[in-house]
């Protein structure tokens, strides 16, 4: 969908068999996705991951509409991650909770790691996309803002040096009119802001949402996996 060249350090699908077939063939692991829960006999876990994959959809449309905006509220930009990222991680945590047998209190504290983890993930995503070379992000850097993408750490740039840049960023992000060397510009811009800092300081409050959620959960090697696994999502963009 954004068109990156690059994906977890590899070259992207659709660059080396093109757009159609790369998008066949994620349609075909999709399907076979849901035969493998239909497998599993069931029909909670299976309607937990349905309604993931409608509600993620829905973030990536939310997330298209509000395109190139640099007004949008901070507040309409976490239910955005929260759909189209956090949802999945939260889907995952509940149904392996609902598949192991897990009572409801166990499951609801899952659901919520994972939620907070989501969240806490692209978070950090967005600031590396700003602060991080490619070797380090797996993508290529400043593909969030190549597309236009109003992210947390471009809202906040932007809204922290607009009243000096206000014709930079109209002209890159509302108008989409960027040349090559505007990424560098936009970068020194958003960390000079202080934007990226802000950025990770909220990804580390939602870590440690994740952390508590599972802290009534019995002290275990998995529990600390977790715990770990939370600290790690935000420590990467350190």
């Amino acid at each position: 969908m954004d068109a990156s060249e690059l994906r977890r350090g590899k070259v992207a699908a659709h660059l080396i068999w093109g757009a159609p077939t790369s998008v066949l063939v994620g349609d075909f692991l999709f399907a076979r996705a849901f035969e493998l829960m239909v497998e599993t006999d069931s029909m909670r876990a299976l309607g937990i991951l349905a309604e993931a994959s409608r509600v993620i959809s829905e973030g990536e449309v939310l997330q298209l509409t509000r395109a190139h905006d640099l007004n949008l509220d901070q507040d309409v930009y976490l239910q955005i991650i929260s759909a189209k990222t956090a949802e999945l991680f939260a889907a995952a945590a509940e149904a392996g909770a609902v598949g192991a047998g897990a009572d409801a209190a166990a499951v609801k504290a899952l659901r919520d790691y994972g939620m907070a983890l989501g969240i806490a993930f692209q978070l950090a995503d967005d600031a590396l996309d700003y602060g991080a070379t490619a070797e380090a992000l797996g993508k290529n850097a400043g593909d969030d803002f190549n597309e236009g993408k109003a992210t947390l750490p471009l809202l906040l740039g932007a809204a922290r040096t607009r009243g000096r840049e206000a014709a930079f960023w109209e002209r890159t992000i509302t108008k989409g009119e960027r040349t090559p060397e505007d990424f560098g510009r936009a970068r020194e811009l958003i960390v000079g802001s202080g934007a990226i800092g802000a950025t990770l300081d909220l990804a580390g409050d939602y870590a440690d949402r994740a952390k508590a959620a599972v802290s009534a959960l019995p002290a275990s090697d998995w529990r600390t996996a977790l715990e770990d696994l939370a600290d790690f999502a935000v420590s990467r963009a350190a």
